[in-house]
């Protein structure tokens, strides 16, 4: 199951005085009454997505709505999360949110809680500042770009078939936007390389904070990963340092193609665009060309 959230900041005339004061408390979900919102939103959605001819369930739960894609080859959700700006601001003069903290878990997890009528609370969140601070990241050094790219074709290539794969996209995006500020002038090839060497440090502890709350961290989840899910992230890097190092005796670009695809789910669109991650090439290779650094 491949889940994507998207925040939706609830309509100004909806956000009314009540819900602003109890986004605070910690609430029942019947007290905090932002449902009959959701609920039209799941409605305007089923009725645009049947427009086009897209087969979805659209579910509302209490805080949150669920659209599941019916005719993809894989099943893939999205959830739609409500969200409310606040008057505080990130370094960037762009605002904060409160979100329900149903945000930071799995889909099952989340199905849980609503059985289960279990408290849910607001957070604080700054989506945007996340956004800005990649794009900015990816202006100093377009590494930051390629190399998130290239381990997030990682992660899907070793979630295939795999459900107890547990590394986030997320954690991996943060770790390579963390490592370029330490060593701006890493290559594609050094970043990558990089990360499978210290995935084993990578996941053995929470390490990265909230950027809108310094005391939790957005790595918690891996303090739940049992033995076998941290095993297999470190047996998958293990299979790719493995792989990387052969590239480093390939002798043709077909080579370099073959051993990069065994790693990585990447889109394929030309040779210049499908590889960026391979080093600076000694001149012996003139294979290695465009896009690779």
């Amino acid at each position: 199951m491949h889940d994507v959230d998207v925040i939706w900041e609830l309509p100004e005339e909806t956000v009314t005085n009540n819900i602003r004061k109890s986004i605070s408390l910690k609430v029942s979900p019947d007290e905090l009454d932002v449902k009959n919102i959701l609920e039209s939103l799941a409605k305007r959605l089923r009725e645009e997505y049947e427009k086009f001819g897209v087969k979805v369930n659209v579910l509302s739960e209490t805080h949150s709505v669920t659209i599941e894609f019916l005719n993809s080859s894989h099943e893939f959700t999205i959830d739609v999360v409500p969200a409310v700006p606040i008057t505080e601001k990130n370094e960037f003069g762009l605002p904060l949110y409160i979100v329900p903290e149903i945000i930071k878990d799995s889909h099952r997890v989340r199905k849980d809680k609503y059985s289960s009528k279990e408290p849910i609370i607001w957070i604080k969140t700054d989506p945007e500042g996340y956004i800005e601070e990649a794009s900015k990241a990816n202006e100093e050094n377009q590494s930051f770009r390629k190399s998130v790219k290239f381990l997030k074709g990682w992660r899907r290539k070793s979630k295939e078939g795999e459900d107890n794969f547990k590394l986030k996209s997320f954690h991996i995006e943060q770790y390579v936007l963390h490592f370029l500020r330490e060593n701006h002038q890493k290559n594609t090839w050094e970043v990558v390389t990089t990360f499978f060497d210290e995935v084993e440090q990578i996941i053995s502890s929470p390490q990265i904070p909230d950027r809108a709350n310094d005391t939790i961290f957005i790595d918690a989840y891996i303090s739940e990963l049992t033995e076998e899910e941290t095993r297999l992230i470190l047996t998958n890097a293990q299979l790719a340092t493995n792989l990387l190092n052969k590239i480093e005796q390939a002798q043709s670009e077909s080579e370099v193609k073959e051993y990069l695809q065994e790693i990585s789910l990447i889109q394929k669109t030309n040779k210049n665009t499908i590889y960026p991650i391979t080093k600076d090439h000694a001149p012996t290779k003139p294979w290695y060309s465009g896009d690779f650094r």
